[in-house]
């Protein structure tokens, strides 16, 4: 169904506008925080020679409160995620990808505006009025007693993910571009500092885009695998599901407008409350541009916008917004020859 939606023929301006991709977005809550994620990217590879390097900065207002089964969940707090990424181009369409991220947490200070915001629009407020504004709680209990917590975290290294992406498929009149994608997340943060789980998790996945014209469309999915953490193995699923669908239009052929869900199957389950074992569901809305030039130094690109879970009960957090910045090099500035058929530029 998905080949054949994103087969269908659109007629209208035939002006060449590049498609400049989807949002790097994940789901920030913070026990989601501790697993491997898809990251939401395109299916064309880099060219062979090619370097991107890119700062992905996120900044997450959370209020995750649920009980149930003789579990409790409480998390609220703000956190800022802020990532190193890179990623080269090999030959014959291979793509090989490393993310560092970090994270700090704290009380922060969004809250007043957060319920201003809810009652504003007539959001859902999910119980934010019951506490004080800009406290700091992180844990997770049975039966009363604490089996997993953190404290506020400074700006600390979270768990690191390589990555390799393949094109199988160049786009087509009909056909969209085809991507296979796998992931391993190392387990170099802390699962006491709350940034990471401890764990290795592969997954493995496809990439899918099709465009028409000033329209361009992404879908994204990714199996994961995690051998859990530690106390809260049997609260796990240890197999989880991520997908991205998302459509750009360019106004220009330097800026675009991008409207993204992303979403999971539960990562947790037993609780029976979909704050807890729900499905994460988010929104992304937000603008982009690109700066091309001559030479190695190929471009400049940025992405600013924000994401507001769907489903308000779900395990997705209430607010995130986002700045993404980043610079691409040819670093051999080789001359491809056009008839070959891996070249893509």
């Amino acid at each position: 169904m998905i080949l054949v939606i994103l087969s269908i023929p659109v007629t209208g301006n035939a002006k060449y506008y590049e498609a400049l991709g989807p949002f790097p977005y994940r789901n920030a809550n913070p026990m989601y925080l501790l697993f491997a994620a898809l990251r939401p990217t395109t299916a064309t590879a880099l060219p062979e020679g090619f370097l991107r390097a890119e700062i992905t900065s996120m900044y997450s207002n959370v209020y995750n409160v649920a009980s149930g089964n003789g579990l409790s969940e409480t998390m609220d707090m703000e956190e800022l995620r802020t990532a190193l990424n890179f990623d080269y181009g090999l030959p014959f369409g291979i793509e090989v990808g490393l993310e560092i991220p970090f994270i700090k947490t704290s009380s922060g200070f969004l809250d007043p505006f957060i319920q201003d915001y809810h009652k504003f629009f007539g959001f859902p407020n999910g119980g934010r009025e019951l506490v004080p504004n800009n406290q700091f709680q992180a844990q997770v209990s049975r039966g009363g007693a604490i089996i997993y917590s953190f404290t506020e975290t400074a700006f600390s290294l979270s768990d690191i993910s390589f990555r390799v992406k393949g094109q199988i498929a160049d786009e087509g009149p009909v056909m969209p571009a085809i991507s296979w994608m796998f992931l391993i997340k190392a387990p170099t943060g802390k699962p006491s500092k709350g940034t990471g789980s401890g764990t290795w998790d592969p997954g493995l996945g496809f990439a899918l885009q099709k465009s028409w014209g000033r329209f361009h469309a992404y879908i994204n999915g990714q199996q994961f695998v995690t051998v859990g953490l530690g106390a809260l193995n049997n609260n796990m699923s240890f197999g989880y599901f991520n997908w991205m669908a998302a459509g750009e239009i360019s106004f220009t052929q330097r800026y675009s407008g991008v409207v993204e869900l992303y979403g999971s199957t539960p990562l947790f389950n037993g609780m029976n409350v979909s704050r807890w074992d729900g499905q994460s569901m988010d929104m992304i809305v937000g603008i982009q541009g690109r700066y091309p030039y001559s030479g190695a130094f190929k471009e400049f690109h940025w992405q600013l916008g924000f994401a507001e879970d769907v489903n308000s009960a779900g395990p997705s957090v209430d607010f995130t917004a986002f700045l993404n910045v980043g610079v691409s090099f040819d670093l051999f500035e080789k001359k491809r020859y056009q008839g070959d058929m891996w070249a893509k530029r």
